[in-house]
């Protein structure tokens, strides 16, 4: 056991690099614990070294964040600009850069080549069976390092997972032919996702995402959920959002000036329930009824059709008063007090009138002990609607506004103080579309990578 000065001895021994073996016979102390010592030693070094990287990181940080805060503002604005007036060209840019007329060439010899060695497949000896499995796999290596076109991935991809060919494939005994096929299989269902998600982001054509949709069969999901099932929601997700916006559409059109003269009188709180029933009874007879809508469900279609019209500011009808309004649209649309609210605040974001917005949410609060109160929960998800409506816009302003170093430093660490406080998502900060209007432009991509 070495004292408290003996020890402070082998420490600077060891510090300076002196044998062990020496420590061990003139301090009588194992060489064991003479290691002990020194990866205790080492572990200090290493903490310190570590404590010190971190602080000099902090400060050149520090430094480079004084030095670059002059300028990020312009940073934003160039992005912003940059995606504002791409052109359709490219907004649209191919994600996949397409294959050479050579490399085609290639891809189609070799889905020509699977196709002969899946019919030899079917007809060999079981002795021959492994070689022809193999032989499947070993053509799909050739085209490992290129890209296929939707078609070219479909017609592989329904190669591969036939019935004929999987039972096959089971009768292996060889492992490794077995996982290379198992392998080669997944790398061709890779590729034919990564091309459909190609084609799907590049096009708002809802014809062309519905064909996309059904190449991916059922059959195929079930082979590779996890390969298929992102691009299948992916699609789900665009086609729905292309029917909806042609929906709501559909609804601005062909306003009667009975329904006008209705939503009008909603927005100044003047309706009349008398009249305000008598137009909707109207409204109603206009639709027919079908498998989804029956006869009884006729006005509520219409005072569904309402509050979207008022949500979109479809007629550019100014709200006089928001509370007043929502009570209307509960008597008169027979909806629910959160429904209502919801529909006179998109009202308020659209005409970007967010202390209104604000105002009108907080005479629904549970504090306030009334009848028609809102549950907390659903009030704070109407009021962040707002909040990221409001921080939106006032980016926008930033972004079209150039001001001195000074009020744009500020303008960003206002910014910032608002997305700390609120914890908000940059890309549900919506900043609108590019010029020609094929991309959402949100805040995640304009916004510094460090600042977020």
């Amino acid at each position: 056991m070495l004292t408290r000065n003996e020890y402070i001895v082998v420490k600077k021994g060891i510090e300076n690099g002196y044998d062990l073996e020496i420590l061990s016979a003139e301090f009588d102390v194992s060489v064991k614990d003479l290691m002990a010592i020194k990866k205790q030693l080492e572990a200090e070094k290493f903490k310190i070294q570590e404590s010190q990287k971190r602080q000099a990181e902090f400060s050149s940080q520090k430094i480079q964040l004084t030095k670059s805060f002059d300028n990020r503002m312009s940073k934003i604005r160039e992005r912003y600009n940059k995606l504002f007036y791409s052109s359709s060209e490219s907004s649209s840019r191919k994600i996949i850069p397409e294959n050479s007329e050579e490399d085609n060439k290639k891809i189609q010899k070799v889905i020509e080549e699977v196709k002969k060695e899946i019919e030899n497949a079917r007809t060999c000896k079981a002795s021959e069976l492994p070689y022809k499995i193999k032989n499947i796999y070993l053509e799909l290596k050739k085209i490992q390092s290129l890209n296929l076109s939707v078609d070219q991935g479909k017609e592989l991809s329904d190669l591969l997972v036939q019935e004929e060919v999987k039972l096959k494939v089971v009768a292996v005994k060889e492992t490794y032919i077995r996982y290379g096929f198992k392998q080669s299989k997944k790398m061709i269902f890779s590729k034919f996702v990564a091309a459909v998600a190609n084609e799907a982001h590049n096009t708002d054509d809802l014809e062309k995402l519905k064909k996309l949709n059904k190449l991916i069969s059922s059959e195929l999901e079930r082979e590779d959920t996890l390969a298929f099932s992102p691009v299948k929601r992916l699609l789900y997700d665009k086609i729905n959002k292309i029917v909806r916006e042609n929906a709501i559409n559909n609804i601005n059109l062909n306003i009667s000036p009975d329904m006008s003269k209705l939503i009008s009188d909603l927005c100044s709180g003047t309706v009349k329930l008398s009249d305000a029933k008598e137009v909707i009874a109207k409204e109603a007879e206009k639709i027919k009824t079908n498998q989804f809508i029956k006869e009884n469900q006729k006005e509520e279609q219409i005072g569904i059709r309402i509050r979207n019209i008022i949500k979109q500011s479809s007629l550019q009808c100014e709200i006089v008063n928001g509370e007043k309004t929502v009570q209307l649209l509960q008597e008169v649309t027979k909806c629910t007090s959160e429904v209502a609210l919801d529909c006179v605040v998109s009202n308020y974001i659209k005409l970007k009138k967010y202390d209104d917005a604000l105002a009108v949410c907080d005479k629904f609060s549970p504090k306030e002990e009334k009848l028609n109160c809102i549950e907390l929960k659903s009030l704070d998800r109407i009021k962040r609607k707002v909040i990221v409506a409001q921080i939106g816009d006032i980016i926008l302003k930033g972004i079209k506004t150039q001001g001195t170093p000074e009020e744009e430093n500020a303008y960003i660490q206002m910014i910032e103080n608002n997305l700390r406080r609120t914890s908000i998502n940059l890309s549900s900060i919506d900043l609108g579309k590019s010029q020609d209007g094929k991309r959402r432009i949100t805040l995640a991509d304009i916004w510094e990578e460090r600042t977020r």
